[in-house]
């Protein structure tokens, strides 16, 4: 129904760009950590994984799209919860519990928010009249978790700049 288009339009153009930013982010980022902890290094790979998927989902649409959409959505998890997990481990060899503890509900939070937007881009595979709806809740979930990502990573940053 084009009644909906801008429901879903404005939301997922809003979490597009809020992904292109914590991707540079996480580029730059990542490039620079992956030489101290392993944790960085998967998340590294993952990301140009995800970069790949997108671009095939973009490229084809349709069922082949939202399975490639899927993927890309696997990819940004395990790319968060690695990220969060390398964050954590400078946190703990800091001492700084504060970062820790904001680790674990960023990985709650984004872990949870993202696995519920994979199901969201999976079930319009079975049934694709529902697509626009589940999209509109993707975009709002997975804008939830970049969020409290970005949140997280700048609490690290600022954690490191202090012992710098």
């Amino acid at each position: 129904n084009p009644n909906y288009l801008p429901f879903v339009v404005i939301p997922m153009m809003a979490v597009g760009l809020t992904a292109l930013i914590a991707f540079i982010m996480q580029l730059v980022g990542l490039n620079q950590a992956r030489k101290d902890d392993p944790y960085f290094r998967t998340a590294f790979i993952f990301v140009f994984v995800g970069v790949a998927a997108s671009i095939v989902s973009f490229l084809t649409g349709g069922t082949f799209g939202n399975i490639f959409e899927s993927i890309s959505a696997v990819a940004s998890l395990i790319v968060s919860v690695y990220t969060i997990l390398g964050i954590y481990d400078f946190a703990d060899e800091m001492g700084n519990t504060n970062v820790m503890l904001h680790g674990k509900i960023a990985l709650f939070v984004g872990a949870t928010s993202f696995a519920v937007s994979v199901i969201f881009h999976i079930i319009p595979v079975f049934i694709p009249r529902i697509e626009y709806i589940f999209d509109l809740f993707s975009s709002v979930l997975e804008f939830v978790a970049y969020f409290v990502f970005l949140i997280y990573v700048g609490r690290a940053k600022n954690m490191l700049s202090e012992k710098a």
